[in-house]
């Protein structure tokens, strides 16, 4: 039987090697997942627009002489569904027997007793 220091010395190798091995996989997970890059250092850049006068006379301007917008064209209705046609009735190509067989007079008793 192992001893209390076996059994120690044994526990304490089994919880280094359950650190190492978390602490590998924590350390990979910098390795192998991305990282944030910081984005640009400073002030985000403000800017404002300014327009002269004549800019918006012109474009005002410019939006008179455009063509109007011509009204769409009608679309025709899609046609209705085309209706599913009805099951055929199936007919067979051979006439029904008129009447049942007659049973055997003499059943065969060999065979079902080679067959049990």
């Amino acid at each position: 039987m192992d001893s209390t220091a076996d059994q120690v010395r044994s526990f304490l190798l089994a919880l280094g090697l359950h650190l190492a091995m978390l602490a590998l996989i924590w350390l990979s997970a910098y390795w192998v997942l991305p990282r944030d890059d910081a984005s640009a250092a400073g002030e985000p850049i403000k800017a404002t627009l300014r327009v002269s006068a004549a800019d918006l006379r012109q474009a005002k301007e410019a939006i008179k002489a455009s063509p109007k917008p011509t009204p769409p064209e009608p679309v025709e209705s899609a046609q209705p569904p085309q209706p599913v046609p009805e099951p055929a009735p199936q007919v067979s190509p051979t006439p029904l027997q008129p009447a049942p067989q007659a049973p055997q007079d003499r059943p065969d008793t060999v065979d079902q007793e080679r067959i049990s």
